[in-house]
Formats: C-alpha cells, sequence, structure tokens
C-alpha cells in the first residue's frame, strides 16, 4: 500500500511541474506576443485578448490549468499591465497569473526583459508593491491592470 501512495504522490509533484512550465512557457510567450504587437501597432495592446484576435498568440497559450487534480479545468486568469510606457525597466512586471491559478498560491511573473519568475504569495506581495511603487514614481500615474485582481 504504501509503494502505491508513494507512486500516487511521485505523479502528482511531476503533474505540478508539468503545469507550472507550461504557465512560465504561456507567460513568456504572452511577453513575446506583447513585444511584437508593440513593434507593430507602436501602442501595448489595450487587453491580453486582443492579441489573440490579431493572430499574435494562439489561444490555447492564454490557459493556466488551475489543479493538476482537475487536468481539463483552465482560465485565461493571466493579467497584465496595459499602461507600460515604450522601454520599460528591464525589471518591471508586463504580465502575471492569477491567485487562484496555483493551488499552492505561487504566481508567475514576466517582466520587461522577458524573464519569467515563480514567486510564492509573499514573495509576490512584495515585488508588485516594489513595481508599483517604481512605476508610480516614474511615469506619475499607478499601473493599470488588465484581467482580474491582483490579490
Amino acid at each position: 500500500m504504501g509503494a502505491v501512495c508513494l507512486y500516487f504522490a511521485a505523479a502528482r509533484r511531476l503533474g505540478e511541474e508539468k503545469f507550472r512550465k507550461v504557465c512560465r512557457s504561456n507567460l513568456y510567450r504572452i511577453y513575446e506576443a506583447v513585444e511584437e504587437y508593440q513593434q507593430r501597432y507602436g501602442q501595448m495592446p489595450p487587453e491580453l485578448k486582443v492579441l489573440e484576435e490579431v493572430g499574435l498568440i494562439a489561444p490555447g497559450r492564454m490557459i493556466c490549468m488551475v489543479d493538476v487534480r482537475e487536468p481539463h479545468t483552465a482560465t485565461t486568469n493571466y493579467l497584465y499591465v496595459s499602461n507600460l510606457p515604450t522601454s520599460p525597466p528591464s525589471h518591471w512586471i508586463v504580465a502575471f497569473d492569477g491567485p487562484e491559478n496555483h493551488p499552492n498560491g505561487g504566481r508567475y511573473v514576466v517582466r520587461a526583459d522577458g524573464r519569467a519568475d515563480e514567486l510564492d504569495a509573499d514573495a509576490f506581495r512584495t515585488a508588485f508593491e516594489e513595481f508599483r511603487e517604481d512605476f508610480t514614481r516614474v511615469t506619475g500615474t499607478a499601473p493599470t491592470i488588465v484581467g482580474g485582481d491582483v490579490e
């Protein structure tokens, strides 16, 4: 019986790792599509769904698996900062996933340099607050978050 429990625990960990990799990859693809949109149209997209509408990203890339116990349960809850300046500092956040996307409360963020970081809930709150303060100081306005609530 113990071996069966170990097998299922290992399979669950592998499933969680797979979905985390997919989420991270999706955020990087969103970053690339935002960059392409900005080059084509000279502005940031007003919201992420526009990237699908103009053919810059496949619809499947806008989905983050919510829970490995329900592998067909998915959401499009990626959030996006729509009022970024044309050349933002490399550490600024461009997009991130919603708080309900991962069972452990962790979040992925993709930054203006294309780096995707996995952060636990506390690290995300700290990183986002630092980003919000820096963004407001530099631009004179708060970041506009499109797609849902930060928390």
